[in-house]
């Protein structure tokens, strides 16, 4: 991974505990069992991948930035046949 830290901060959890990955793991797995209207995926918190924590984000959010990026990636590719 090429990210450094201040790539890797947020604001929203800075004040949160860092977990070991089986700790993250265990967290993630009982969310995902009792909230289904979020993805959870697992974040490293430093570049050394020694701390992570569980990030949420909505299904609609996941499913709304998939589509931006496929319709960017569309454009572009148009824009490109355009020029020829």
């Amino acid at each position: 991974m090429e990210s450094m830290e201040y790539d890797l901060f947020d604001y929203r959890h800075a004040d949160e505990t860092p977990l070991p990955l089986d700790e993250a793991v265990k967290k993630a797995t009982t969310m995902r069992a009792t909230d289904k209207a979020h993805f959870h995926r697992i974040v490293p918190t430093d570049a050394n991948m020694t701390g992570f924590r569980v990030d949420s984000v909505s299904k609609e959010q996941a499913y709304a930035d998939v589509l931006a990026r496929a319709s960017a990636l569309l454009n572009r590719l148009m824009w490109r046949t355009r020029q020829r």
